[in-house]
């Protein structure tokens, strides 16, 4: 086999793949709805929070939340 013909065939066969992959990528997205943006379920909360019902407003506030803390530390789990 020439060596033009080895890179022939890669060259093809890569493009295969490529292209394979990226239907295969653009229709499981159409499937889970990836590109339905701002549409669906979860988005209803943000559209009708203006209608709910008012009632009273819990905060859940943590005495170390106003902790100053230093650059590069690790999370605290509260």
């Amino acid at each position: 086999m020439s060596r033009r013909r080895l890179l022939k065939t890669v060259g093809v066969g890569g493009g295969a793949v490529l292209a394979v992959g990226a239907a295969g990528t653009g229709i499981r997205g159409v499937t889970n709805g990836a590109w339905d943006s701002g549409q669906g379920e979860p988005y209803e909360l943000w559209r009708s929070w203006q209608d709910a019902p008012r009632g009273p407003v819990l905060a859940a506030v943590s005495p170390r939340s106003s902790e100053r803390r230093e650059i590069g530390a690790q999370p605290v789990g509260f």
